[in-house]
């Protein structure tokens, strides 16, 4: 018994000490120290001297003339802003607790900790060397070694580093890790060799993590990064989260106005990601806004996203942004969403982006927004690069608008010297910007400097140049210097020159050497004295311009100019121009014929489909120019380019009804028992009566011959022919077939086709067999993939059913509906429609219901108004009046006419 005994006890002192390993914090129960009258700790620092890991300190509301120092502790949380000394009320704001340096040093000093949380106190008055409102030193710990919440830290003071907050890692080769969230850091400053008025994160001994989130720094005044400063150095690594920050009337001395991220000395790395913060009304002597360094070869990232970037300024570069790479500095920048308006520089007014003395950058714009921006060169951005450096990078999908230069790069100026550039862009805007040269864009080499740039896809509209290049300015200086530009499918209207070359100046000097190759642009309406499309000028420099299938149209004063009149300087490719001047080299295929674009005044460029550069252009060898600038592919239909931008899509005419070629349906009727076609043209309201055909016969319009009109054509069931007017007669099918011309190889015309129902067997002349439906089907061939290409397909009206060849089987429809599938949408892909002659309701998929029409109407689908999509549209055979949906009402035809749409 007594040996159980003894068994069962040692058990239990087993068991009890296993559960302590296990939760070791449950030794020792967290305490509670309460500071304020009636507490029994009457000061911070006797509460703070008293805690150990784990504790928690409550201070009340009031003023603490204290300079508080937590050394070599864990695990404390220190909160004020409670009521009273009962402390079930807390609010910092109602209740402040003040916490007044005095000007005796740092209000709050933290030394070798980690896990300590200051959280709802106003820190104030502190004087020190560095960290004049919280200086902390810390080490790597599980917990962040600090976290600063709810607080305001203002009229703080220092001689160097961290005005408000000044934070540094002690855990060499370690990480420790700060968060600083939701806290006001107004009016504190620096001395001049400072850095971070506001807050500073150092890593200097150590690496860091910092955590920077909804925050609002402003008033603070240093020598670099007025409002936030991060660095890295002596080999040490920092890795920075900015998130929903307020960065506001800051000032630096020297870089980053509102914030500065720098990294310096080999090894070094610092990583920052900025998201969703508002930088504004910022200034510094560079980088009003934001200042990135990398130098010595150390490494500096920056990502931005979806920041606002606004009204900040720099004496010399990037009012908004400054990021800049030396002395073998790596500094990679990806800038995506953002949005910067009403900055100013004396470069780069948007963004300054440079590289000096071996250093090198890595850049990716995407989907920012530069709005009224303004410096003496480079209003949005300045790119830069010089000493042996190396820029390279993308631009897609940015936007610049109203930016504005005193001398080059309304929108964008690139300057190499003694350096490389190597950019990319795509579907880049520019509108309304201004600058001497260089509207919208400037590139200068000089000094040996090399710039390669592609533009693609990008648009240009409303740029002016006081002097040349309203658009597009390209010059190069000096010996060895040398700028190629590709520019594919970019749109270049309507920009304005005070000297020449509106849409595009190119220049060589003397020793230097300008290369552009142009590429399906169009570059049209533009406006200078002379060259107001493309002016080209050489002072004894090697300068080539090539072109191919490129419209040149309607520029003021010629579409091209070329001043020193010696052909070989301008290579031309199957292009379309009109006025010229100074001559070219003709290389073949050029016309001089009014592209027909489809609505300029309103800004569209696309070509009518009767446009006679349609299949006009050669097939370039560089795989870029196989998209137009919608994306869609090229070539299509004939297999030969088209000129300019836009790629006709032969898919998009083919049926129409186009009559007369003006890229419009016609309401157009056919009498069976006259066998006459009555058509009222839309291109000038005449009337068109012809007869073609007899009684029996099925008429069959389409685009046989692929002008983009409409021929007439019937087909005779009694012996099979099709008579095609002024193209062809020829035999094929047989009684009971279904006529269902279309084109079916993308060529752009119309083949002879038939649909035996009793078979299911589709009979393409010269082009396909194959079985497809059934009995009771309706065929109805289409382009459903958007291919270029009409496809097999029926309707089954006893399931409602659509069978697609080779794309898909799908409901849509039920007995009784009528077929309408067309592009209403102007995607190039015909919809899936019904029209519901009980309800009078059109059903198209995915794009909606809408009624229009009623019972007895015939539907009549076709594009009315020449915009690439069809309107809906009913032909009433008791009144022949035709009912189309946004157009209006045309009294055409009469009963037992056959509508031709």
């Amino acid at each position: 018994m007594r040996k159980n005994l003894h068994n069962r006890k040692r058990a239990i002192i087993r068991g009890g000490i296993f559960f302590l390993c296990l939760f070791p914090f449950l030794i020792l129960e967290a305490a509670t120290l309460d500071v304020g009258p009636n507490c029994p700790y009457q000061t911070i620092q006797s509460a703070i001297n008293a805690a150990k890991s784990g504790d928690k300190i409550r201070v009340v509301q009031g003023t603490y003339y204290e300079n508080l120092v937590i050394n070599n502790k864990n695990l404390i949380t220190l909160e004020g802003g409670y009521s009273d000394s009962t402390f079930s009320t807390r609010d910092p704001e109602v209740y402040p607790t003040i916490v007044d340096g005095q000007k005796k040093g740092s209000v709050i000093t933290i030394n070798n900790c980690y896990g300590i949380i200051i959280d709802g106190f106003k820190i104030t008055n502190g004087q020190s060397l560095e960290g004049g409102g919280v200086y902390a030193v810390l080490k790597a710990g599980s917990s962040p070694g600090l976290i600063l919440r709810n607080n305001t830290i203002s009229n703080n003071s220092t001689r160097d580093g961290g005005g408000g907050v000044g934070v540094f890692p002690n855990s060499p080769g370690q990480t420790a890790s700060v968060v600083i969230s939701n806290n006001k850091i107004l009016n504190n400053s620096t001395g001049n060799p400072g850095g971070g008025a506001g807050i500073s994160v150092a890593a200097l001994s150590g690496h860091i993590d910092s955590e920077i989130t909804n925050n609002t720094v402003s008033g603070c005044a240093t020598l670099a990064g007025g409002g936030i400063f991060l660095t890295a150095n002596n080999g040490c690594h920092h890795t920075a989260t900015l998130t929903g920050n307020v960065v506001t009337n800051n000032e630096a001395y020297d870089n980053g106005g509102g914030i500065a991220v720098e990294s310096y000395n080999q090894g070094s790395v610092i990583s920052a990601n900025l998201t969703g913060n508002f930088i504004g009304q910022n200034k510094a002597y560079a980088g009003g806004g934001l200042q990135a360094l990398s130098q010595d070869g150390s490494q500096t990232t920056i990502n931005m996203s979806g920041n606002t970037i606004v009204g900040n300024t720099a004496t010399s570069g990037g009012g908004g942004v400054n990021i800049f790479a030396q002395r073998s500095g790596l500094t990679t920048f990806i800038f995506h969403n953002n949005s910067l308006e009403a900055n100013q520089a004396d470069g780069g007014g948007g963004v300054y982006v440079g590289s000096d003395d071996s250093g090198s950058f890595s850049l990716t714009f995407s989907n920012n927004s530069f709005k009224g921006n303004k410096a003496y060169a480079a209003g949005g951005i300045q790119f830069y690069s010089g000493r042996s450096s190396v820029l390279s990078g993308s631009l897609e999908a940015d936007a610049f608008e109203n930016n504005e230069a005193t001398s080059g790069g309304g929108a964008i100026n690139l300057s190499a010297s003694s350096s490389a550039i190597d950019l990319d862009f795509t579907k880049t805007k520019f509108i309304s910007n201004r600058a001497q040269g260089g509207g919208g864009i400037f590139f200068g080499a000089l000094s040996g400097g090399q710039i390669n740039a592609v533009m693609a896809k990008s648009f240009f509209k409303d740029n002016q140049a006081d002097v040349g290049g309203g658009a597009l300015c390209v010059e190069s200086y000096h010996a060895n210097s040398k700028i190629e530009l590709s520019l594919y499918h970019c749109l270049i209207f309507k920009n304005l020159a005070n000297n020449n070359g509106a849409g595009l100046r190119g220049f060589a000097d003397s020793g230097a050497t300008t290369l552009i190759n142009i590429i399906n642009n169009t570059i049209a309406d533009n406006s200078a004295p002379s060259g107001g499309g493309l002016s080209v000028y050489t002072n004894s420099g090697q300068l080539n311009i090539s072109a191919l299938n490129t419209i040149f149209w309607g520029n003021y004063a010629h579409d091209l100019f070329n001043q020193n009149q010696n052909p070989a300087l301008l290579r031309l490719t199957s292009c379309d121009f009109g006025v010229e001047w100074g001559g070219y080299q003709d290389n073949g295929g050029n016309i001089s014929l009014n592209p027909l674009f489809a609505n300029p005044s309103n800004d569209d460029y696309h070509l009518q489909p009767h446009s006679p550069v349609v299949d006009r252009g050669q097939t370039p060898a560089d795989p870029m120019a196989n998209q137009d600038i919608d994306d869609e592919p090229r070539p299509r239909g004939s297999g030969y380019f088209d000129l300019g931008v836009d790629e006709i899509d032969p898919k998009l005419w083919f049926g129409r009804g186009d009559f007369d070629g003006d890229g419009k349906a016609d309401v157009a009727v056919w009498r069976p028992e006259e066998g006459i076609w009555y058509i009222k043209n839309s291109s000038n309201g005449t009337i068109s009566t012809v007869q073609w055909g007899a009684y029996g016969d099925i008429p069959v319009p389409a685009d046989y011959n692929g002008d983009g009109i409409t021929e007439l054509g019937v087909w005779r069931p009694a012996n099979g022919i099709w008579y095609i007017k002024d193209y062809l007669t020829e035999q094929w099918g047989q009684r009971g077939d279904i006529p269902v011309p279309a084109d079916y190889n993308g060529d752009g015309r119309a083949e002879v086709a038939v649909w035996r129902p009793q078979e299911g067997n589709w009979y393409v002349k010269n082009i396909l067999f194959s079985q497809w439906g059934t009995r009771g089907d309706v065929p109805l061939p289409g382009d459903y993939n958007g291919d270029g290409r009409a496809d097999l397909a029926v309707w089954r009206p006893s399931d409602g059913h659509w069978y697609i060849k080779n794309l898909l089987i799908q409901p849509w429809g039920t007995a009784g509906d009528i077929p309408v599938p067309a592009d209403y949408d102007g995607n190039g892909v015909t919809d899936l429609a019904v029209w519901r002659p009980s309800q009078g309701v059109w059903y198209l998929k995915n794009l909606g219901t809408l009624t229009w029409g009623t019972r007895g109407d015939v539907p009549v689908p076709a594009d009315y108004d020449g915009n690439l999509s069809f309107d809906m549209a009913v032909w009433r055979p008791g009144e022949g009046a035709w009912y189309i949906r946004n157009i209006g009402f045309f009294s055409w035809g009469k009963k037992n006419d056959l509508p031709l749409h």
